[in-house]
């Protein structure tokens, strides 16, 4: 209940359990405890409160299961669409969460900040193919390619996290980075471990 009382929104890890037809809030390769989404959402009070979506294995033959078990989940509460993120790694599989009135988000290739140019480069390509002629797709990944992002796609919506703890030096190493992602008006959401603030709640 704090989270909702103390940040704009939550994120929840969603895996597709095809046997059962339900989905499963966890991260693999934690083993799963059983909580399903739709019983999640049931206990948001909080309607005004956003959701992040990680889709962990949505693909063209789940989707439209996926898409239908969210729905009626979230018809069952006050929240507002237009403030829950549907996020993949397949982008060609989220313009039926956009039809539905989600946001969608591309999570792209992973540590593109410890890649070689060329390398970067390819990736760069095969986001642009990916995000061609679909003006709604924003893009999601970790803060430190916040500067590969922002160089290449420096019109389109973003979305990061940031997982240094607070108290960790790494925070004041990357304050610059940090604070530069902080200020671009194209960044629309920033997620941080709830662990890092409930200390202090």
């Amino acid at each position: 209940k704090s989270s909702e009382d103390n940040f704009k929104g939550i994120e929840l890890d969603i895996v597709y359990q095809e046997e059962g037809n339900w989905l499963d809030v966890y991260h693999p390769p934690a083993p799963s405890k059983g909580l399903s989404f739709a019983n999640y959402v049931k206990h948001i009070k909080n309607n005004k409160v956003g959701v992040w979506l990680d889709l962990k294995n949505l693909t063209k033959e789940n989707h439209t299961a996926i898409i239908t078990l969210i729905d009626s989940a979230i018809v069952s509460t006050e929240l507002d669409k237009s403030k829950i993120i549907i996020e993949s790694s397949h982008p060609d599989c989220l313009d039926i969460f956009r039809e539905k009135g989600y946001r969608i988000s591309y999570y792209l290739p992973a540590k593109m900040y410890l890649k070689t140019e060329k390398e970067v480069l390819n990736n760069i390509n095969d986001i642009k193919k990916n995000i061609e002629n679909n003006s709604h797709l924003e893009l999601s990944a970790y803060f430190e390619d916040y500067p590969i992002v922002a160089k290449y796609f420096p019109l389109r919506k973003k979305n990061f996290w940031v997982l240094h703890s607070s108290y960790s030096p790494k925070i004041l190493i990357d304050y610059k980075k940090i604070r530069r992602m902080l200020k671009d008006s194209t960044v629309e959401t920033v997620l941080t471990p709830y662990n890092n603030f409930n200390k202090n709640l």
